[in-house]
């Protein structure tokens, strides 16, 4: 099956802080795979690891949030098909 890898492992952890803050992290290992249907040996995904971070704010009154994500940080060699690493930000009012 394509972009299935035959083994992989992850691993995360979760802090709540003081003043409402959850800090993440987690990181997962996956073996290498192949990138199309035939199962062509000139498309395989090498094996490494990949991270990601968050940390999420919330207000004593629920009505503002603050998010910030990093995903995709790939640790090892580098694959020239693999989606690029991403920050992604949002802040949040309800009313």
């Amino acid at each position: 099956i394509p972009w299935v890898p035959r083994h992989w492992v992850r691993l995360s952890s979760q802090w709540q802080l003081p003043s409402q803050i959850l800090v993440g992290i987690a990181g997962t290992w996956r073996s290498s795979r192949y990138q199309d249907e035939e199962n062509n040996p000139d498309l395989i995904r090498s094996p490494g690891w990949q991270l990601a971070g968050i940390i999420f704010w919330e207000s004593s009154d629920k009505r503002y949030r603050l998010q910030t994500v990093v995903d995709r940080i790939r640790i090892g060699p580098q694959d020239p098909l693999a989606p690029k690493a991403r920050l992604l930000s949002r802040a949040s009012l309800q009313f």
